[in-house]
């Protein structure tokens, strides 16, 4: 395993703090260290101690990436109500301009990246549990483990360097560094968390909520909303969030697993939907709306797959995304390619419609102008957007925070990754609130749409040991 380069940070530093003091600002190093074999969720957990509130984990949903970061050597945030996309940009690209590295984005994922997210709706929120997480947090870790394919690892080391400091500031770096990796090769014993109490949070009175939005449907005011609400757990002890990642990972292999740490609370999930990936000048993104359970066996899985492709229903509700994403598409990209017909994507718990979609970005549309575009598809909002979201603010008696919203990573070339925060919870020391919703039409039933919810619930519930009471 590599360890530390001292001289190589020091005259990295060296010339990191002389321009700080001609620009009277801050400027970052960057460093890269190719290591052997580092599982990612004892570097996770190595983080702890030092960087409690600062953490972020990221598994893409086919395995190929696995990011993981810790400390925070840089972070953008805002509370506006509008305008956080282009202040994150904004930021973002001056902060690039600021930093001494010799390979800064040379490999996907590595070097300084980006990572964090945006809230759902920035027009509603309130002082309760999401009160650690603004409108959009983003944070450039100090030290980023970068796994492509489970076989090459890498490590990010990216540190600030002030006008006054002096080129001894990497012994402080080195300090950290041996730390982390020493406790990352350690192995820890999972924790199985003891449920004291599950409480869905006024479950007929949501029923009530989703009857007068199909009310408005019926009045032709808009064609689409999506319904959401929560169930709130509590344990016997603080939940370890890294025993939660693996048990997720372990058990909804075919999924995006995230956690992202900030100040008192972390917010974690399994999201089977991708919102963006851009890679180079090829995005894609996925059209996922439509849902049923699975069933006890093979057979009936694949009856309740055949029945869900047959739906009205559940058509009309799938086909309102493909029509949104495919036209932002056609808006930020050159050439578009979308999937004939949906198909259907099988979860551990769930299965649901799937339509792809593809473009040739143009050379002036980044990652996050797509993120920008794209939230809330009709999966996450509705449609038309603007009317279900007004509806959405009238009708729920929460604030979703970072549930059904943007959460990714972006890197030095702007190749990333955003999905959406579903199948997710806030985790705040013993208890946990999942989130659930659901897309209501015109010929939406109520109990239906409740009993869709309760299984969107059980992937969250089986991480956290909720699913045996």
């Amino acid at each position: 395993m590599a360890v530390a380069q001292p001289a190589l940070f020091a005259a990295k530093a060296l010339e990191a703090i002389q321009m700080a003091k001609q620009k009277n600002e801050p400027f970052f190093v960057s460093e890269i260290l190719k290591l052997d074999h580092i599982y990612p969720f004892h570097f996770y957990r190595a983080g702890q101690a030092l960087y409690q509130s600062e953490r972020f984990f990221w598994k893409n949903a086919d395995d190929t990436l696995q990011l993981v970061g810790v400390g925070s050597a840089f972070s953008i945030h805002s509370h506006a109500d509008h305008g956080r996309f282009a202040h994150v940009e904004e930021e973002w690209t001056k902060f690039k301009g600021r930093v001494v590295s010799d390979n800064k984005g040379k490999i996907e994922g590595t070097g300084p990246v980006l990572l964090g997210g945006f809230s759902f709706d920035p027009k509603k929120r309130d002082a309760g549990i999401w009160s650690a997480f603004p409108n959009a947090q983003f944070f450039v870790p100090k030290f980023l483990l970068t796994i492509h394919n489970q076989k090459h690892v890498y490590l990010s080391v990216t540190f600030p360097c002030k006008p006054n400091d002096e080129e001894s500031i990497v012994n402080g770096i080195n300090q950290e560094l041996d730390f982390i990796l020493s406790h990352a090769r350690k192995s820890f014993k999972r924790t199985k968390p003891v449920l004291v109490s599950k409480e869905e949070i006024a479950p007929e009175q949501w029923k009530e909520t989703v009857a007068s939005a199909i009310q408005t449907l019926k009045n032709k005011v808009l064609e689409k909303v999506v319904l959401a609400r929560k169930l709130v757990l509590t344990f016997e002890q603080p939940l370890d969030v890294t025993s939660v990642l693996q048990t997720l990972d372990q058990e909804q292999k075919d999924s995006f697993v995230f956690s992202f740490d900030w100040e008192d609370a972390s917010f974690v999930g399994a999201t089977p939907e991708r919102l963006v990936r851009k890679r180079g000048d090829v995005a894609q993104s996925t059209c996922l709306a439509g849902s049923i359970g699975v069933g006890q066996t093979e057979e009936e899985t694949a009856k309740l797959a055949e029945w869900l492709l047959q739906d009205k229903k559940n058509s009309v509700e799938h086909n309102y995304v493909v029509q949104q994403i495919t036209k932002t598409f056609e808006n930020l990209c050159l050439e578009v390619d979308v999937d004939e017909k949906p198909k259907v994507l099988k979860m551990r718990d769930i299965q649901h419609l799937y339509t792809g979609v593809r473009g040739k970005v143009l050379h002036h549309v980044s990652l996050l102008d797509f993120v920008e575009s794209l939230h809330p598809t009709p999966a996450l909002g509705g449609t038309p957007r603007n009317k279900a979201l007004q509806l959405i603010r009238d009708l729920e008696v929460m604030d979703r925070g970072f549930y059904a919203a943007p959460i990714g990573w972006c890197d030095f070339e702007d190749n990333g990754e955003f999905v959406v925060g579903l199948r997710s919870a806030l985790v705040q020391g013993d208890k946990a609130t999942l989130f659930a919703g659901c897309g209501v039409v015109e010929s939406s039933v109520p109990e239906k749409e409740y009993e869709e919810t309760a299984i969107k619930f059980k992937p969250m519930l089986s991480a956290l040991g909720g699913m045996e009471n």
